[in-house]
């Protein structure tokens, strides 16, 4: 299938909402062409280049993106709410002669698993990340009902909830087991909490890489 192709330095995981302001001229275009349409298009993370401006080089897997609500504000701009959908490879890629991406894709389902240890996986990361929220100083935790039941979405869940590096995102998109992400996710809040024991929780500042929050790098 084909998708216009919508670069930007955030990743979009599946069962996810993300607000866009759109504002470029060519993506303005693309939006044209997608209200007018299904409602679809792919958004994938940069690997190199800029949001505005020049030409962006995507990483190869991204997320189906679509159009919850649209509006239109002064001065022409778009105010978008997309959900994601499923995951996507690209397959190629070509400019359009608006100057957007347009990719050709194929859809990526997560490959089936033995429910048995997925939702033993599932337990062991809710609880881990239920924990750590509550060792955050000034940070109330979720309650445990609001995160989803299912293995698949909890794991997108955390996922996107974790302000991580968005190249460390990025390699929880491309995995393609549910049991990859869930056994991932739990390592990435390991390495979390074993730091901030070590070094104590900042004050202040939400979960996530606290090395990176230590050199000063914001995400």
């Amino acid at each position: 299938m084909e998708l216009g192709i919508f670069p930007l330095n955030t990743v979009l995981f599946p069962g996810l909402r993300l607000p866009l302001q759109v504002f470029e001229p060519r993506y303005k275009k693309l939006m044209g062409r997608v209200l007018g349409a299904d409602g679809r298009f792919g958004i994938v993370l940069i690997r190199r280049g800029l949001e505005v401006g020049g030409p962006a080089e995507p990483f190869g897997v991204g997320t189906v993106a679509r159009v919850v609500e649209a509006e239109r504000e002064p001065g022409g701009r778009l105010k978008v709410l997309v959900r994601g959908e499923g995951r996507f490879r690209l397959r190629t890629v070509r400019v359009h002669p608006d100057g957007y991406l347009v990719g050709q894709v194929e859809l990526l389902p997560d490959r089936p698993e033995d429910p048995g240890p997925l939702a033993a996986l599932a337990r062991q990361l809710r609880d881990l990340y239920l924990g750590y929220l509550r060792g955050l100083a000034g940070f109330i935790p979720f309650e445990g009902k609001l995160l989803p039941e299912d293995p698949a979405d909890l794991a997108y869940r955390v996922a996107a909830a974790l302000p991580i590096d968005p190249a460390e995102k990025q390699r929880l998109l491309e995995l393609d087991r549910a049991g990859q992400r869930l056994a991932a996710e739990v390592r990435l809040l390991r390495r979390e909490r074993a730091l901030a024991d070590r070094l104590g929780y900042l004050g202040g500042r939400p979960p996530g890489d606290l090395s990176q929050s230590l050199a000063g790098r914001q995400n």
